[in-house]
């Protein structure tokens, strides 16, 4: 996904007036607080945003498949969601919820 989206970014970059045209086509199918005008201001950024960081939920991963499509799971709920809480949050010391400790006994 990651690739996909570098990919979609560095050619908006080169084109922006598909940018416009894509904009239009897509826009009535996704749910946004945004209107049209706010990402038309927003879109004379594009030249200067870059994809830096790549990190995402879950930090401590797995990948399977299940039904035939390749998923992502986490490797233990409960360090992730300590990770996420620090991410955040900014808390280093969260102590997992008991209900997120049993999800995570049963991964």
């Amino acid at each position: 996904q990651r690739t996909v989206i570098s990919a979609i970014l560095a050619k908006a970059k080169s084109h922006p007036v598909k940018v416009v045209k894509a904009m239009n086509t897509v826009l009535p199918q996704i749910s946004t607080g945004m209107d049209k005008s706010e990402l038309a201001k927003l879109s004379v950024f594009l030249p200067f945003y870059n994809i830096d960081e790549q990190t995402g939920f879950p930090f401590e991963n797995k990948t399977t498949k299940i039904n035939g499509a390749s998923v992502v799971l986490p490797t233990t709920l409960s360090s992730n969601v300590s990770e996420l809480h620090k991410y955040l949050f900014g808390i280093n010391d969260y102590q997992p919820s008991s209900t997120v400790e049993d999800i995570n006994s049963h991964m």
